[in-house]
């Protein structure tokens, strides 16, 4: 079931009321730096906040397996004004709101059709209950034309959902050992993919080791 417009308010102003469905009662509001405008029939526009990562040129191939090559991918980059992102060209953006999950909601960042049809692609992602942070959302521009963007420019909507019965407590993102991007706050969070790889190899090497 999809939160409406005064389900999603009511969990930013009287967030006090959900107390029971954060870690030890510690309530949150739902969207931290909330503007009323932006809450829409059942959604809420993100916005672009100043901080966005863009990709180092240093590195030429990347191998997931290398801890180097990933966290020197993108290199950090504060702007006042604006940003032209050149054709092709995939950048991370920290969004302005800070999202503050409870244990009982799921959410979607999704893209704004509008952006879509000028070709400007924003890719979807997952929040897990219990998430809490300022998320990074890829940006593409699949035209041949240069596109200006800029601090405060709505780039997508987050849409809450009721989850149907309780999560056990391991299994929140929170009590995760492997929750990668918990409380990030606008600094660029390396992708972890490597460990990934590095597990992986691991387990290739035991399974060769023991036959």
């Amino acid at each position: 079931m999809l939160l409406v417009y005064k389900d999603i308010l009511d969990r930013v102003e009287n967030y006090q009321k959900y107390k029971d469905v954060y870690e030890d009662n510690g309530a949150k509001t739902l969207i931290e730096n909330f503007e009323l405008k932006n809450l829409q029939a059942a959604s809420y526009d993100i916005t672009m906040s100043d901080r966005i990562m863009v990709q180092n040129d240093i590195v030429k191939t990347i191998r997931l397996s290398s801890r180097f090559d990933v966290n020197n991918m993108f290199v950090s980059k504060e702007i006042r004004e604006k940003y032209i992102l050149k054709p092709s060209e995939y950048i991370l953006v920290s969004i302005k709101e800070k999202i503050n999950m409870p244990d009982d909601l799921a959410a979607h960042i999704r893209p704004r059709t509008t952006f879509n049809r000028l070709g400007l692609i924003i890719a979807s992602q997952y929040l897990n209950p219990s998430y809490s942070g300022n998320l990074q959302i890829g940006i593409k521009n699949m035209t041949h034309n240069a596109i200006e963007i800029e601090p405060g420019l709505m780039i997508g909507q987050i849409v809450f959902e009721k989850l149907s019965g309780a999560v056990e407590i391991e299994k929140l993102y929170r009590n995760k050992q492997n929750a990668k991007y918990q409380d990030e706050s606008g600094e660029y969070i390396h992708s972890k993919i490597y460990d990934e790889a590095s597990e992986l190899y691991k387990r290739l090497v035991e399974e060769y080791s023991n036959e």
